[in-house]
């Protein structure tokens, strides 16, 4: 890759291109796909792209340009040089700066070793433990699943001598399992990304989809209900929050006077605590830089309520006269956008089962069909895909239909309930949580 980049250089050189980024990933994919109880294809695939930023610094404004290819032959590079520089020369953008190449970054470990060294191995280690757990379930049928490891390889240079690289590791995990009753079918469909071996705990994992496939097959639709006290567990939580907390505590939002945040100010009970924290070990979204090259760090956004920091990328760091807190993510197109890594919710004082036993009547999310909150207004309403009824302190029948909405926003400020039980869930750290006010309708 070395080389790659090497011969990338002298081209962006001899065509004279003052400032400019290269990001490069190569990332090989093994995967094995089943079908039924059985692997029906093992494959392996690696790919190699880049992503070229030019830079036209204008009167007030920077000029951008990005190509991503594949070709690396010196023709293929021109030609892409070529296609950036013309789309800098008509792009018009916020003043940007490159960042920095003296600045310093945390030791953070994001690949495991045995999966680096023999990552066939592991993932046929790992597919018997699956089909192993599969066969313990006798009450549901598996119909198709996938596993899949990635392994990347990332590197990143800039005209200002910068010149990074880290090697990252994480698995996908789908199944569909199929539970038949009387003529009636149902089937549950789990998946979602890990970052260990260890995450994949389908001693754990798969009992629990086996028993969502069973439920749904005997839930019922819900009665309408207003002012309903609603659990959301870590997973249905990070869909619910990251997206609206993420948008208004960004520098993006802050600079164009969309955030409903403002620093020092209330929004939120005193119950909740969130930070966003880029080295958050064994979490998805975990690197020692972002996708611009900037240190990634922990930043308090919400503490006890109280909004506290912005987070910022390098454009709304620069002009919101504040420092980038690695909080640029690069786009599959290769742009940058202020976003959030990794998010962590402080624990409260009481349990799962202490937040259940406190509540007379309510609901227990275990997934909705489709949460997108809108990231702005914070509003949504969202089909429960699956869910339980709780009464009298007790987790009782499984009801699947209807549509619970609410406000995000209005939301933490209706807090009931914080677990100090917390749960890695992909790229956030977050407890159990439980909220008033929301509405049931059908």
């Amino acid at each position: 890759m070395q080389e790659k980049l090497k011969l990338i250089e002298e081209r962006l050189k001899q065509a004279n291109v003052q400032e400019h980024d290269v990001y490069l990933i190569q990332e090989t994919l093994y995967e094995n796909q089943y079908l039924k109880n059985k692997i029906q294809i093992s494959r392996s695939a690696t790919t190699t792209s880049y992503f070229l930023r030019v830079l036209e610094q204008k009167k007030d404004a920077t000029g951008i340009g990005i190509v991503r290819t594949n070709a690396f032959s010196p023709s293929q590079i021109d030609a892409a040089i070529n296609t950036a520089k013309k789309l800098a020369r008509i792009n018009k953008s916020p003043k940007y700066d490159l960042p920095d190449s003296n600045q310093s970054y945390s030791n953070v470990k994001v690949a495991e070793t045995q999966v680096m060294d023999d990552p066939e191995q592991v993932l046929q280690d790992k597919s018997e433990e699956l089909l192993n757990e599969i066969s313990n379930q006798k009450a549901v049928v598996p119909t198709f699943g996938r596993l899949r490891l990635h392994h990347q390889k990332k590197y990143l240079i800039n005209a200002k001598g910068l010149n990074l690289n880290l090697e990252k590791t994480f698995f996908y995990l789908e199944l569909s399992l199929k539970s038949q009753s009387r003529g009636d079918i149902a089937e549950y469909w789990g998946k979602g990304y890990h970052k260990n071996t260890n995450d994949l705990n389908f001693s754990e994992i798969i009992p629990e989809w086996a028993r969502f496939s069973q439920d749904s097959l005997k839930a019922k639709h819900p009665i309408p209900m207003k002012e309903l006290i609603v659990v959301f567990p870590p997973r249905v939580l990070r869909e619910a929050l990251v997206p609206v907390i993420g948008f208004h505590a960004s520098g993006r939002a802050r600079h164009e006077h969309m955030s409903q945040f403002q620093e020092n100010k209330k929004v939120g009970m005193e119950k909740i605590t969130v930070s966003d924290d880029g080295l958050l070990e064994n979490a998805l979204q975990t690197s020692p830089w972002d996708g611009e090259g900037n240190p990634c760090g922990k930043t308090t956004i919400i503490e006890n309520g109280v909004f506290k920091n912005y987070i910022y990328d390098q454009t709304y760091a620069r002009l919101e006269n504040a420092k980038s807190t690695g909080n640029g993510l690069r786009t599959s197109e290769g742009s940058i956008i202020n976003a959030p890594s990794n998010f962590i919710i402080s624990p409260g004082t009481v349990s799962d089962e202490e937040i259940i036993e406190e509540i007379k009547n309510g609901i227990y999310v275990m997934e909705f069909s489709w949460l997108n909150p809108s990231e702005v207004t914070g509003t949504f309403g969202a089909e429960i895909r699956l869910a339980y009824k709780i009464e009298d302190g007790r987790i009782t029948k499984p009801i699947k239909g209807g549509n619970i909405g609410g406000n995000i926003l209005e939301m933490i400020k209706n807090i009931k309930h914080v677990s100090k039980e917390r749960k890695l869930v992909g790229n956030v750290l977050f407890p159990l949580m439980s909220f008033e006010n929301l509405i049931l309708s059908t």
